[in-house]
């Protein structure tokens, strides 16, 4: 029995594993033929061992033999949420192991690879997240659904009950409700009879996460205004490649009925990182629309995932290992919304106002959340260099929103700083 084994052995051991997991349709835990698989690659290792007498001794060898360290205790002690991510790299580790061990002209290449992915191994088993004080639930977890144009798009003529549980005390519930076209519910005034419009665009914040539907920024900003029928098209996680797509569509031409008003765009410099596929922003965005410019105006090109597929292979690498993960995010928060990157956003923008003018009678408004990002003002400058109206909030007195005005337990605001935002927008408006 010579040490190389171990490593097929091991990479077995994971495949017996999951495969009987799977086939049982439990918990993740240790099978029988993992079991097996072991005791036999033990036993033998030991018998063969104490016959020859002999030990490891060079630098060297010792390091091959502590990459097999992570794949033992990974194979051991898991749950689907700690092994079943990282299979890739380690059956790669495990490869590489085998084949360096084992000699030949690949093996110095190889023992590279295996110090390295064993370096990043190790790191990962020891990898303890912070338990968390707070152990917040959400129900329901999703009100979405896939969408081939958008990357996902809300229910249509759906309510659900957001409820958010801490340590199983209910914080808040909120009501959340969609209309035959997947919009969140504006509360109108029965006694106002619109005459124009107002179409909001954008993320979360817009969307209105966590806040019931008559906490909304819509909301408020309907409150405020009369004779406007206000839509709200804001969604979580969108970017701005939303609103060109919905608008080259021609989806917002046939859903909204008045021919006359305003849209109005909530932006944030994260949206950066979407409109340009980034490491962070396509972990819930690969299938996001993604806009190449040519010939200076943003052509659709497919999906991310779609148009990019190496490139979302290599960022799926990188997730199933907690290290790389953590290092690769650090990475794009420096670089991800740099303004080197803040072109296609700008073009996206511009087009998408050239587009709902072309199809309404109205005005085209960016505004930018004023949650303390130190490159808003730059933003709004290139923004109205590239001839769109911009709302900097914070340089008109809004402040980032306090602790007593978020969501609680959440980096969402609440319904009191939406109302505050709302008022400036009708204000500067």
């Amino acid at each position: 029995m010579r040490w190389p084994y171990l490593y097929p052995m091991t990479t077995l051991a994971w495949v017996a594993n999951i495969a009987g997991a799977r086939m049982r349709g439990q918990d993740w835990r240790v099978s029988a033929a993992t079991v097996i698989l072991l005791v036999y690659s033990g036993v033998a290792l030991g018998i063969a061992e104490a016959t020859r007498r002999r030990l490891p001794s060079t630098p060297a060898t010792m390091a091959r033999y502590a990459c097999w360290l992570p794949l033992l205790y990974l194979t051991l002690c898991y749950d689907h949420h700690s092994l079943l991510p990282r299979v890739q790299l380690l059956l790669v580790l495990a490869l590489s192991a085998t084949i360096d061990a084992g000699g030949g002209v690949f093996a110095g290449p190889c023992l590279s690879v295996s110090l390295l992915l064993g370096f990043i191994s190790a790191a990962d088993m020891l990898w303890r997240s912070p338990t968390p004080a707070v152990i917040l639930e959400k129900h329901p977890p999703r009100y979405w659904r896939s969408d081939s144009m958008l990357g996902y798009r809300p229910l249509a003529d759906t309510t659900v009950s957001i409820a958010c549980w801490r340590n199983r005390n209910r914080i808040y519930q909120v009501s959340c409700s969609f209309d035959r076209f997947g919009r969140r519910h504006t509360p109108e005034d029965p006694a106002d009879t619109p005459v124009s419009h107002t179409i909001f665009m954008g993320n979360s914040c817009t969307f209105g996460e966590n806040v019931a539907d008559d906490q909304t920024l819509p909301a408020h900003f309907a409150r405020l205004t009369a004779g406007i029928a206000v839509y709200n098209y804001g969604f979580i996680g969108w970017g701005p490649q939303q609103m060109l797509a919905l608008l080259e569509s021609g989806e917002l031409a046939s859903q909204v009925p008045q021919t006359r008003g305003l849209m109005v765009y909530g932006v944030i410099p994260d949206h950066v990182r979407r409109v340009n596929g980034s490491y962070s922003a396509t972990a819930w965005g690969e299938q996001f629309p993604r806009y190449e410019i040519k010939d200076g105006t943003p052509q659709r090109v497919g999906s991310f995932a779609g148009s990019q597929p190496r490139r979302m292979a290599c960022f799926r690498l990188l997730r199933s290992s907690p290290t790389l993960d953590y290092l690769a995010r650090r990475m794009d928060r420096i670089t991800g919304a740099s303004p080197g990157g803040w072109k296609t956003l700008l073009s996206v923008v511009r087009r998408s106002s050239m587009e709902y003018r072309r199809q309404f009678e109205g005005s085209f408004v960016v505004f930018i959340w004023p949650f303390g990002d130190p490159q808003t003002r730059a933003m709004a400058d290139s923004l109205a260099a590239y001839g769109i109206h911009v709302i900097d909030l914070a340089s008109r007195g809004i402040s980032p929103p306090r602790p007593e005005q978020l969501v609680p337990f959440d980096p969402h605001p609440a319904g009191s700083y939406y109302d505050l935002v709302a008022r400036e927008l009708v204000t500067a408006l």
